[in-house]
């Protein structure tokens, strides 16, 4: 229990002697062990979190509240009370060590751990196998204990194992409660006989269930097979168990009618109600199809004799009737024997349906083999639909109905299809498997083993004389075939054992068709049969010497690498290369030399060099790869500033040529040192922050392959302030007491801010800023001049003054 709880909470563990406080620390996942003061039961409690720090302790009671929808289960009834001083929050898991004793032989559940909540007793909930359980708090009591049969607690879905139930019998009906809100004791017995069945026929005694709790939404009623099996007059275990299992249903009669209150079919039969009237098991009537989706049944017409058969149709529209009927005769076969008697069952139904229709079909086990298939009679030909072979029963799916029969298929049978395969075991290696891509008609395919066959030509066989397989076939076919040979490896080495071919006498010649090859198994694919025969091709001597190539060079972007091939033998050989990158060949690298790119960088290099000579094989060696190092950038010229470095001004940048060419050139200028933003064109026009401030342009050069470098060039002198340009401003009026004057300043490049200042005689007039001025009696008999000022920051200030007006009169 210890070991179990730690697993559970995997935090801090505290622990105590008996009578004492055990501490309970602040944290997460905090274990402790209040031991019971009279030392021989123990409880364990983890906190999910401890926010304030605490001790926790616990006393036992061998008196408290009435158990009720339970029964205790220690050797003497404690009732544990434990507390804690600690503030904790979030749930908290109990788990009370105890010795179990012998319970009453009604005990249907294990044990699990109660507590008093809101007045009443409730399980808390926790994994199976632990006596442990989650508590919202510590307000006790908590008690041990497992419910009997009958016990009905209060909870939410509740299962119950009601009392009452006959002992000896194989499984119990159990009854599941939604919500149980008062417990008490549910029971179950046989009830007397009820109504006559109405719509199904009676499967099974009639099942009273009672309960003295008090409950909410509904009840749920479940009777299983073993169960039925005991009430041995309905369904002993004989060949028809298959249909027993899926097709009862639970039956009620409740105000004066019966209804279908099946809510699941199975190993079990399962009903929802709301009422506690009898219960019974039937089954529709053999061969009623209702309208439904998978609707199950057993076609009418079968009798104790008959090879029980099951019918589910994907989807039935308008509803009828399904039977089966037996003949001794029906379609004949070419590809398979049948085994039932009578040999044929013809399956037909008044109900319309859409879909597939699966059909199962079960036999006497004398006549059980793994080869027993189950067949359809389609399209004027007998068609394979079994999906497999389970004790006795085979099931397959039909388009439809009609005549079904359960065969063992004929030594090399090959029915129509696609992909259709067929082994053939012969009493000797080898032996064949053959897959066709269509077979047209039935037909048998057989291999036979023979010495006699055409001489072996390029190729040598595993045995001498050889052994010839002749493949033959009754059945049409197009397309390919894959024919794979199993052979003996008793005698061979490894290595011949997987370096074995497949050959094949096509056109008056043997042609090597291997397609796979495995240890002791080879194929290969054709479009005709017979004779086949494993060998294994000649082989011309090696050449010798074969040295392994080196590679000589700087192994560095932009250089060029060598093949050294060694000296190959005997005599002359024929010798061509193919560079690899990373193993790949590198498309068109066929040469003695080999030119080190950009692509190369970092990868590994090597050369592979085969030898060629008339009556030798060929051979091919490779050298130990190079990893390549990036290249480095030969001529890295500095940038040069070109321009007059005034404010407003363009400089622009001589580069120089890099090597080697093509290199990619990245600009930055910088201010004083400092990047300026967005300055990364080929020219840079000086703008009033760059003012007194000198100017750089670094150049960054990149090439795939090769290392990134950047050269910078000298500053500039500092950036001195710009000069405005414009003309001698103009006045326009008449020079007339009473008349408004004009300055008309001209246009200024760059445009600047322009201030005036009008002039009476050469004396400035106070307060006369504008570019308009009015004339007044003091200006009489004076001529008047204006002053334009012009400003704009990173520039040095202009001032221009406009000719005399005449005086005014």
């Amino acid at each position: 229990m210890t070991a179990a709880l730690s697993l559970v909470f995997g935090g801090v563990v505290t622990a105590a002697h008996a009578d004492e406080l055990v501490p309970t620390p602040v944290g997460n996942n905090i274990e402790v062990r209040p031991t019971d003061p009279n030392g021989n039961k123990g409880i364990y409690l983890g906190f999910s979190t401890v926010l304030e720090a605490g001790v926790t302790s616990v006393t036992t009671s061998t008196t408290g509240p009435a158990p009720v929808g339970f029964t205790l289960a220690l050797d003497t009834p404690y009732f544990f009370y434990p507390e804690t001083t600690a503030v904790t929050s979030g749930p908290i898991t109990v788990c009370i060590q105890h010795s179990d004793i012998d319970v009453p032989d009604q005990m249907f559940s294990r044990d699990m751990i109660w507590q008093i909540v809101n007045g009443q007793w409730q399980t808390l909930d926790y994994p199976p196998g632990t006596y442990c359980g989650e508590a919202a708090s510590l307000d006790g009591p908590f008690a041990v204990g497992g419910t009997l049969k009958g016990d009905t607690p209060i909870g939410t879905n509740v299962v119950v194992t009601p009392s009452g139930y006959p002992g000896g019998v194989g499984s119990i009906p159990t009854a599941f409660f939604d919500t149980v809100t008062v417990a008490g004791i549910t029971t179950v017995a046989y009830a007397p006989s009820q109504p006559t069945p109405v719509g199904f026929d009676l499967r099974s005694s009639y099942y009273n269930f009672a309960t003295t709790a008090e409950f909410s939404g509904q009840v749920y009623f479940c009777v299983d097979q073993m169960d039925l099996r005991f009430w041995d007059g309905y369904f002993p275990p004989d060949l028809r168990a298959m249909e027993a299992a899926s097709l009862l249903r639970m039956y009620q009669f409740e105000s004066g009618v019966w209804r279908d209150i099946t809510s699941s079919q199975g190993t079990s039969t399962c009903g929802r109600t709301t009422s506690f009237e009898p219960v019974v098991l039937g089954q529709p009537p053999a061969g009623i199809t209702p309208v439904g989706s998978r609707v199950s049944l057993a076609p009418s017409g079968q009798n104790a004799t008959s090879p029980p058969v099951r019918v589910e149709f994907d989807t039935v529209t308008a509803a009828g009737n399904t039977a089966v009927t037996e003949s001794a005769i029906g379609p004949a076969s070419t590809i398979f024997d049948t085994v039932i008697t009578p040999a044929f069952l013809e399956l037909s139904t008044t109900a319309t349906f859409t879909g597939r229709v699966l059909v199962c079909v079960q036999y006497a086990e004398s006549l059980y083999a793994d080869g027993n298939r189950l067949f359809h009679f389609e399209g004027g030909r007998w068609k394979e639909i079994a999906l497999g072979n389970e004790e006795g029963i085979l099931c397959g799916y039909a388009a439809g109905l009609g005549t079904f029969t359960i065969g063992l298929p004929r030594a090399g049978s090959t029915p129509i299809g696609a992909d259709v395969r067929v082994d053939l075991y012969t009493p000797e290696y080898p032996y064949a498997a053959l897959t066709f891509d269509s077979i047209t008609s039935d037909g048998i395919t057989s291999s036979a083993l023979t010495t006699t066959g055409p001489t072996p030509s390029g190729f040598t066989t595993m045995t001498d004389p050889p052994v010839y397989l002749n493949l033959e076939t009754t059945a049409g076919y197009g397309g390919s075939i894959l024919v794979c040979l199993s052979f003996d490896t008793s005698t061979m080495t490894d290595e011949q054992a997987l370096d074995q071919h497949l050959y094949h006498f096509v056109d008056g010649a043997w042609q090597d068709i291997t397609s796979q090859r495995s240890y002791g198994r080879v194929c290969g694919t054709t479009s005709s049969l017979s004779p086949f025969v494993v060998g294994e091709p000649l082989r011309a001597p090696s050449l010798a010497p074969a040295p392994t190539p080196s590679v000589t060079g700087t192994p560095q972007v932009g250089f060029q690498l060598t093949a050294v091939p060694g000296r190959w033998g005997p005599g002359t050989v024929d010798l061509s290369y193919q560079w690899k990158r990373n193993g790949a060949a590198i498309v068109g690298a066929t040469g003695l030399k080999f030119q080190l790119s950009g692509a190369d960088a970092g990868e590994s290099v090597s050369v592979s060099v085969t030898g060629t000579k008339a009556g030798y094989s060929a051979t091919t060696r490779s050298s130990t790869p190079v990893l390549i190092a990036i290249g480095v950038l030969d001529e890295t010229p500095v940038p040069e500033i070109v321009g007059t470095t005034t404010v407003g001004k363009t400089l622009g940048l001589s580069t120089g040529a890099w090597r080697p060419a093509p290199v990619d050139l990245a600009v930055q200028w910088s201010r004083n040192g400092a990047p300026v933003v967005a300055a990364t064109t080929s020219t840079y026009e000086l703008t009033a922050a760059d003012l007194g401030g000198t100017i750089t342009v670094t150049v960054t050069g990149t090439k795939v392959g090769y290392g990134a470098i950047s050269t910078t060039s000298a500053a500039t002198v500092p950036v001195e302030p710009g000069k405005l340009i414009g003309p001698i401003p103009s006045i326009s009026g008449v020079a007339k007491v009473g008349q408004q004057l004009v300055a008309v300043p001209g246009v200024w490049t760059p445009t600047a801010s322009l201030n005036y200042q009008w002039f009476r005689g050469g004396t400035p007039v106070s307060g006369a800023t504008a570019a308009t001025y009015a004339l007044t009696s003091m200006d009489r008999n004076y001529r008047m001049t204006v002053t334009v000022t012009a400003t704009l920051t990173g520039y040095l200030s202009v001032v221009k003054k406009s000719a005399a007006t005449p005086k005014v009169t």
